[in-house]
């Protein structure tokens, strides 16, 4: 399930490579989920950070989960508490291709 968020943010920011802010992508992804027909977890907020966070080589989640260098593809523009995400398009664009269905 998480990788549907993760193809959110993914899709939310690849036309954007200066990065949008936090809030930008949750109220993008929240846009694309709804106009998709899917309801939204509780806490829209947390699901879309734990989906960042699984994928951006600086957070513990990352290394919790034991990813590999080429699953970190999201990271803060300008160092951490930036509140600016973006997205490493070619990592992003082989993950797409290796996890689409």
């Amino acid at each position: 399930m998480k990788s549907v968020w993760v193809r959110y943010i993914i899709e939310v920011l690849l036309p954007h490579p200066e990065g949008l802010s936090r809030q930008d992508v949750i109220d993008r992804v929240t846009s694309k989920r709804r106009a998709a027909g899917y309801s939204l977890p509780k806490d829209v907020m947390r699901t879309v950070q734990s989906a960042f966070n699984g994928h951006h080589q600086g957070s513990s989640e990352f290394r919790r989960r034991g990813r590999k260098p080429e699953d970190a593809f999201f990271y803060p523009v300008g160092g951490k508490w930036s509140g600016v995400w973006a997205v490493d398009a070619n990592r992003a664009k082989a993950w797409l291709e290796r996890n689409s269905n």
